[in-house]
């Protein structure tokens, strides 16, 4: 479980991803010794991955969902490789299929139990899938990361190899 301040700090990363530990600190009027602790704990968890900055100093803190799939891909005994785990937070975080999400919850809070499961949901209904098809079609970048991250991932988890869209 989340506590309410590493909840704010994934908040913030969703609608807000690259800022450093002092940006995330600034814009939640917090103290930044708690804050970095929080994001290291959030980083050992899977749910925050650090990228240096293009100049190669400054770390960018980028919200993830790798915590979770890889719990989940762990239960049912499939590990995989890194690769898919990127792939599935570049999908999931991708501007278009987050704002597909976000217009689920227009006024709501998003956390990331609410992106993963309303995520999952949206993701399984005809209208969205038809989307994603034509959305995929279009762009090259969301498209890979869709048949690099989420086939081979529900395919490990269901088990059989299956059309998905």
């Amino acid at each position: 479980m989340l506590s309410k301040r590493r909840g704010e700090i994934l908040e913030l990363l969703i609608k807000e991803p690259g800022l450093t530990v002092t940006e995330i600190a600034n814009k939640l009027s917090l103290p930044q010794p708690p804050v970095t602790r929080y994001v290291h704990e959030l980083h050992k968890n899977k749910f925050v991955k650090m990228k240096l900055d293009d100049d190669g100093k400054r770390k960018l803190c980028f919200p993830s969902l790798r915590g979770s799939y890889e719990n989940m891909a762990r239960n049912f005994g499939k590990p995989l490789p890194d690769e898919v785990y990127e792939n599935l937070d570049n999908f999931f975080f991708h501007v278009w299929t987050k704002s597909e999400i976000f217009k689920a919850f227009p006024k709501q809070k998003i956390d990331m139990m609410t992106l993963i499961t309303s995520s999952l949901l949206k993701f399984q209904t005809p209208e969205f899938q038809e989307k994603l098809k034509k959305k995929i079609e279009k762009d090259d970048n969301l498209r890979q990361y869709f048949e690099r991250g989420i086939i081979p991932y529900f395919n490990a988890i269901i088990g059989q190899k299956r059309k998905l869209i």
